[in-house]
């Protein structure tokens, strides 16, 4: 028995059911953007515009890095210097300081005529530095010295005498370099006078300290007073400013002669500041620019030879009682020991100063006022 009918009820269900499953999915797929392409040509207008800052600094950055302005009271190094525990060119040295670099000046102070500037680091000569941004006033009460040169009270000479080793005691450790300025030094088993005398330098020797303590340096050899040493870089007695004048150039070495190694090159007409100059070996050596250059290639300013010096040397006989013998040549400078009348003398060189002529003996200087020459 047929029943159309029903067939047709059930196709017209069959037909709806699948409509609805077809409808279903096409929502589906809208929700999820199932299929969806992505359009290459989308507007981005409204996208952040991202820039990795670590490359292209802002405008503002850049202005940033100009160097700013020197602070006041701050020095500069003009050229490689010593940095001294107290204000004295024989004080223990505690480090050095580079050309170009900056520090602030704490204090100002004179001391036998030369103004010293207190950094964070130490004590530095004035004259090694560029004063220029500092508006301190040196504080010194120090008392000018006496322009007679018998007028103070003699100390103890010897022909290589050693500090004394009273009151405080400095300590610095640390390589430094100096040239020996006595005929003959005392080399000590510790860093007092009353160590037992070990050996002894002469006059030129090129010595290493690995320490400096209260006016003495140590060698390997044993402790040495640097009251007679020219320390590297210490405004000395015998300074000069001149202009180089080797058409190949002047060689600037570790130390004062041509055996030494070359530390650079200066160029003809170069300008140099020469912070001391010594003789070694019938030749002046000077100390600029970081080493130690020959005086025989450099046109000293204001001199008519290039010394400032007469070197020929000749004996003598001191006139006046207690003829101080000092430092250097000038009454500024420390004594050292003392002369009494009648005492034989060789003057290895001379030096006029304020029109006052001094000449050098293997202790220290002396006034020639007072020595009548053979």
């Amino acid at each position: 028995m047929n029943y159309p009918c029903t067939k047709k009820i059930a196709l017209r269900r069959l037909l709806t059911l699948t409509a609805a499953l077809v409808l279903l999915s096409s929502l589906l797929a809208g929700c999820f953007g199932i299929g969806k392409d992505p359009d290459p040509t989308e507007d981005t207008g409204n996208l952040p515009n991202l820039v990795d800052e670590s490359t292209t600094p802002s405008s503002d950055a850049a202005s940033a890095t100009t160097d700013p302005e020197i602070p006041e009271n701050t020095a500069i190094v003009k050229e490689q210097v010593n940095v001294r525990s107290t204000p004295s060119n024989t004080a223990p040295i505690l480090t050095q300081l580079d050309a170009g670099v900056q520090s602030e000046v704490l204090m100002l102070k004179t001391v036998h005529g030369i103004e010293w500037a207190y950094l964070t680091q130490g004590w530095v000569p004035c004259e090694a530095l560029d004063m220029s941004h500092v508006t301190l006033t040196s504080n010194s009460t120090d008392t000018p010295a006496s322009t007679d040169p018998t007028a103070d009270t003699p100390t103890e000479t010897t022909k290589a005498t050693e500090p004394d080793n009273s009151g405080s005691q400095t300590s610095t450790s640390g390589k430094s370099y100096g040239v020996v300025t006595t005929e003959e030094l005392n080399i000590r088993s510790e860093a007092s006078i009353d160590g037992t005398k070990v050996g002894s330098y002469s006059y030129g020797t090129r010595l290493t300290f690995t320490e400096t303590s209260n006016g003495w340096g140590k060698t390997n050899k044993g402790w040495v007073s640097l009251k007679y040493v020219y320390m590297d870089g210490d405004n000395g007695s015998n300074g000069c400013t001149g202009v180089v004048t080797a058409a190949a150039g002047l060689n600037v070495r570790t130390g004062p002669g041509s055996n030494y190694d070359r530390v650079k090159t200066l160029a003809k007409g170069t300008k140099v500041t020469v912070k001391e100059r010594i003789k070694i070996n019938g030749t002046y050596w000077g100390y600029a620019s970081g080493g130690w250059i020959c005086m025989d290639y450099v046109d000293v300013d204001g001199e008519t030879n290039n010394n400032n010096t007469t070197t020929t040397t000749g004996n003598g006989t001191v006139t006046g009682n207690g003829l101080n013998i000092r430092s250097g040549a000038g009454t500024d400078y420390d004594t050292v020991g003392s002369l009494k009348k009648g005492d034989r003398v060789t003057i290895q060189e001379t030096q006029t100063v304020d029109g006052v002529k001094w000449g050098r003996i293997s202790q220290g200087w002396i006034c020639l006022t007072y020595v009548k020459m053979d």
